[in-house]
């Protein structure tokens, strides 16, 4: 019974580290720390943005007024690998860049697209370089794994 105990830690273990060195799972890890915290619900200061995921539905959070897009590009970036570029827009803007005041998009349903070649991944929003599915992490990126 010892035996049979010790195989099953050992391997959840196991389990447990190729999960943290995959990049998919460091690129949600990396996506998710970067997203500035949300503004309490009292904060007037606020800005309450909804997306059309294309896999999560719709999903809202708020934003301190003095963020810009990328932030929301960082959240969206956050909540699933897929798809791994997109773009965001509006019924009036085409291509949200993430440049852009994040107060354009107060109360707004933006939709979700995934991006061809040239769209925006959150690595073009973040300065993050992140390794395609089947490259090996940076050095940097295994040391973040405490995030």
């Amino acid at each position: 019974m010892l035996i049979i105990k010790k195989a099953v830690k050992k391997n959840t273990l196991s389990d447990e580290l190729n999960s943290v060195n995959r990049p998919d799972d460091m690129l949600l890890k990396l996506r998710a720390a970067i997203v500035p915290d949300e503004p309490s619900e009292l904060d007037g200061e606020s800005v309450t943005v909804s997306v059309r995921h294309i896999s999560l539905g719709v999903q809202t959070r708020r934003f301190s007024s003095s963020n810009q897009i990328s932030a929301v590009y960082d959240w969206v970036g956050s909540l699933a690998i897929q798809p791994r570029t997109f773009m965001l827009s509006t019924c009036d803007i085409a291509h949200l860049t993430p440049s852009m005041p994040v107060t354009l998009v107060d109360k707004c349903l933006l939709r979700m697209v995934e991006g061809p070649e040239h769209a925006l991944t959150n690595a073009d929003v973040s300065g993050f370089n992140i390794p395609s599915p089947g490259e090996s992490l940076p050095a940097i990126l295994l040391a973040s794994e405490d995030m």
